[in-house]
């Protein structure tokens, strides 16, 4: 009976101090609460949040603001950029440096290709022989091209997930983004297989899979991203279908993606056989030659709209609901989305353009506050928010992570934030809660772990506006 006992202890004992999950390079374990600590029902609603803003239909931009707001985005912080303007020719001392350069951040870390095995030197070797760097000319001419379908776009030329402890798949090292169709890539290099191009895009740089782009000319693209008549998708997604009926299904695309009008038909392509209502778009496609053409697509009139919503605390409060629960997807795989990701595609909504990556985005608009010194205490942090933050317009910028404002409630900071975990005190240490999506919690979520709170982490606040 006492041995009995014992093994029971033991494997009670194991449990409770077994390695829990949260974040790259730690092994899963405890599953989040579906309600995180100090949420209601109520608070998972956008309604809540709109009820209780001071001014939430006031415009914050309007379309000329939003333009001057993206164009000191590009010009002055330099963090997006206009496919359209890049070239006829790149230097290539800048291209080699960019390849090298993420070369080097692999060779650093310890890391693990699938089965848990060590990826060692000879196999970085291999991939950086495939890069081919030393065939990149003085002067690289620029090739155009659109994303066919979802697509990631890698750090390096390698499908293989590259993690920083084994078979922790859903941190891939190599995972930079995920790329919408549509999506506007100036290239610049690829692979000495011919498997894999290096290229620009909007808000990103990566190796893209060759068979997933269709290359065009500088005139194709400037008049398919010139359109000024264009939907835009205000759903979590949108499918895309090739005939008005929607039976023929293409890909999927994700929310702040757009697409031209069709011409002639006002975007309206009838019913579908479900009755239910689509429009027909433009949509970048490459015939049986590769050849690339502009042929007629068709997505739901209701996970779209004619041009951009209105910049208002409503709209973002509406659209980052709409992602309430959507799974998270380091850098966008499987074609979900991050953090920045969530917001980038909010945002993107009303027109305005963010960067691809929490630390830049936390560089645009108007800084409302800096605690990056160090040297300010939650307290204060909490007074300056309470008082200043703007919901549906305050960024909130951690090391590593960003979150969209809802305000206060009963003595609380709320925000709403697509996260993989966080950290919390247990017996006599902490264990980490694995999330994994959308969730609208308190920022004093992660208080007494080694991390501290959403609040103590807090560096900057950045309101998405012009001063």
């Amino acid at each position: 009976m006492n041995k009995n006992f014992l093994h029971f202890g033991i494997c009670l004992l194991l449990i409770f101090i077994s390695p829990c999950f949260a974040f790259p390079g730690e092994n899963p374990g405890y599953a989040a609460p579906s309600v995180l600590p100090h949420t209601s029902r109520e608070m998972r609603t956008p309604g809540f949040w709109i009820s209780r803003h001071p001014f939430p239909d006031r415009v914050i931009l309007d379309d000329e603001d939003i333009l001057r707001f993206n164009q000191k985005t590009e010009h002055e912080l330099k963090l997006i950029k206009t496919i359209t303007v890049i070239g006829p020719v790149y230097p290539g001392d800048d291209v080699r440096s960019q390849l090298r350069e993420g070369m080097g951040e692999f060779l650093k870390n310890r890391l693990y290709v699938r089965r848990g095995k060590r990826a060692g030197r000879r196999y970085f070797v291999r991939i950086r022989e495939n890069m081919n760097i030393g065939s990149i000319a003085a002067e690289v001419p620029v090739r155009y091209a659109f994303v066919r379908r979802c697509s990631d776009q890698r750090l390096l030329p390698t499908a293989d997930i590259l993690t920083e402890r084994p078979f922790d798949a859903d941190f891939d090292q190599v995972q930079n983004s995920s790329l919408d169709a549509g999506t506007p890539m100036a290239v610049l290099h690829e692979t000495m297989d011919g498997m894999w191009c290096y290229g620009i895009t909007p808000a990103s740089s990566g190796w893209v899979r060759k068979e997933q782009i269709v290359f065009c000319s500088l005139e194709d693209m400037r008049v398919f991203t010139g359109k000024k008549d264009f939907y835009v998708v205000t759903g979590p997604k949108a499918d895309i279908f090739l005939d008005p009926a929607c039976t023929q299904y293409f890909d999927t695309v994700r929310m702040g993606a757009k697409f031209p009008v069709w011409p002639g038909t006002d975007g309206a392509a009838g019913s579908s056989m479900r009755g239910e209502e689509t429009v027909c778009i433009e949509f970048p496609f490459s015939g049986g030659t590769g050849a690339f053409y502009v042929r007629q697509a068709y997505v739901r009139r209701e996970g779209v709209h004619k041009g951009f919503l209105r910049y208002t605390p409503r709209t973002v409060i509406e659209q980052a609901f709409k992602m309430l629960n959507a799974p998270y997807g380091w850098g966008g795989v499987n074609g979900e989305q991050d953090c920045s990701a969530f917001l980038q595609e909010v945002f993107a909504v009303v027109g305005i353009s963010l960067p691809r990556n929490s630390g830049a985005q936390g560089q645009t608009g108007h800084l409302s506050a800096d605690f990056s010194t160090g040297k300010s205490t939650v307290e204060t942090k909490y007074s300056f928010l309470r008082e200043n933050g703007i919901p549906g317009v305050s960024i909130l910028q951690l090391k590593g992570h960003v979150l969209l404002y809802l305000g206060e409630m009963n003595g609380r900071l709320y925000a709403i934030h697509d996260t993989s975990g966080y950290r919390e005190k247990f017996l006599f240490g902490e264990r980490v809660r694995r999330v994994m999506k959308v969730v609208v919690s308190d920022l004093y979520l992660g208080e007494g772990g080694s991390r501290g709170s959403l609040l103590d982490r807090l560096l900057r606040i950045t309101n998405v506006f012009l001063f």
